[in-house]
């Protein structure tokens, strides 16, 4: 990691660092493409700091992104909180990550798995929890209990690449075809949606993104991440960020500002296939006006999604200055992109949970680093008071709570609770303590299955 990274992971609790990544996310943070992220924490997938470079999810982040199917404005109802399995990981960053499975109906912790990979997030999509390993490039898809029922390889030689490296599972979308259970599960790294049948738990093909990417981004990549399905929907909108991660060098570690556009693209989900949304346009893709797209949720209300930029560095003022971050809405009728938030100041923008199509929170980090979430108003030019005690890598359980996790470190070691946030009274409630049967002082992103 590059400097300041260890100390970002660290406060940011679910981010879902990467060594490509230079971040000042995850999805949580998040791991997360946002990681971005439902989502892998929330589907995030970002990164803070003062490099403004992508990350995943999620997700996450992102984290979250892990991946989301979203329902009404993205929440989970307004009837209060309701039954589930919560996946909560810690981790050491370096080597080791174990997910715990705690059932919200009688808050007990039913299982977990430790994975040999320090960047590995949850998330969950149609009713399934899974793991995304991005240093070691699986999928793995955990049964009920939290076991591991079937690991899948999507790394480069499982499909076909030359080259060594990661090629960084950062969001997935689970679906049914033709009776068999698949997921499409993004590739920040190559230019590639990986096709898996989660029944025989074996890759059963790709989707080519190489014609996105521009011969000038020399990290090789079109950067997709944050995978999300609307409700009843049989395709999956994502996005590629075209950022060149080259641009991150020392000693200020700065993105610059990509020379092509970022994209929402769309797959069908029964076909594999791009689908075509911008009319007679060249390609299929929506160009976005922001950079760096990090994180994105849908609104049922209003058939649009929101995209969070974490930006980028233009020159300004004999120095540089972080420019195109915010918020930017795209109307699923009309396929139109429109500014919905443009900040003033020059925080890096990381997690997005939609809480209705009226409301959201926001996860930032300032130029110092320190980690704060807003309360929004949607299209409002101003965030509302920052939110208090906001657990580590939250998730959003309906649209009045998170479920997260709590560490506090002390000379005896770190206690770990999992807790309910109440956002209108900023409370929390203890669900559990002790999840992990490792010691671990960071959370690497949380998940909700229901």
């Amino acid at each position: 990691m590059k400097v300041g990274m260890s100390v970002i992971c660290a406060v940011a609790l679910a981010v879902a660092c990467g060594e490509d990544e230079q971040l000042g996310p995850g999805s949580g943070g998040a791991a997360g493409s946002g990681a971005t992220g439902g989502t892998a924490s929330g589907g995030s997938s970002g990164s803070s700091g003062s490099s403004g470079a992508s990350g995943s999810g999620g997700s996450v982040a992102g984290g979250g992104s892990g991946g989301s199917d979203a329902a009404a404005g993205g929440s989970a109802g307004d009837g209060g909180p309701g039954p589930g399995r919560l996946l909560v990981a810690g981790t050491d960053f370096f080597s080791k990550t174990e997910v715990a499975t705690v059932d919200l109906a009688t808050n007990t912790v039913v299982g977990s798995v430790t994975l040999d990979d320090g960047d590995a997030v949850p998330a969950s999509s149609a009713g399934r929890g899974f793991v995304l390993e991005r240093t070691s490039a699986k999928l793995d898809v955990l049964d009920a209990t939290g076991k591991v029922d079937k690991t899948i390889d999507v790394g480069k030689a499982a499909l076909g690449l030359g080259g060594s490296g990661s090629t960084n599972p950062v969001s997935l979308i689970a679906s049914e075809s033709g009776g068999t259970s698949r997921a499409h599960v993004l590739l920040q790294n190559v230019n590639r949606i990986a096709i898996v049948n989660l029944s025989s738990g074996s890759l059963v093909g790709n989707v080519d993104l190489a014609p996105y990417w521009f011969s000038k981004d020399f990290d090789g990549s079109a950067d997709a991440t944050s995978a999300v399905r609307p409700a009843g929907a049989n395709r999956m909108y994502f996005l590629l960020g075209r950022i060149d991660r080259t641009t991150v060098k020392a000693p200020d570690f700065q993105l610059a500002c990509p020379a092509v556009p970022a994209l929402l693209l769309a797959l069908d989900l029964a076909t594999d296939t791009l689908v075509d949304l911008n009319g007679a346009a060249a390609g299929e893709g929506i160009e976005l006006s922001m950079a760096n797209p990090v994180d994105m949720a849908f609104d049922a209300g209003q058939n649009r999604l929101l995209v969070l930029h974490a930006g980028c560095f233009a020159s300004a003022d004999g120095g540089t200055s972080r420019t195109k971050h915010g918020v930017e809405a795209v109307d699923l009728t009309t396929f139109v992109a429109t500014a919905a938030y443009t900040p003033a100041n020059q925080d890096f923008l990381a997690r997005f949970l939609l809480r209705n199509s009226t409301s959201a929170i926001i996860d930032s980090f300032d130029p110092t680093f320190a980690e704060h979430w807003y309360p929004w108003s949607v299209g409002q030019p101003t965030f509302g008071t920052e939110l208090s005690s906001v657990p580590g890598a939250p998730t959003l359980e309906d649209e009045n709570h998170l479920l997260g996790v709590d560490i506090a470190t002390g000379d005896a070691g770190s206690t770990v609770d999992v807790v309910r946030y109440d956002l209108t009274a900023q409370t929390k409630v203890k669900l559990v303590g002790s999840p992990w049967t490792g010691s671990f002082s960071s959370a690497a992103g949380s998940a909700l299955v229901n």
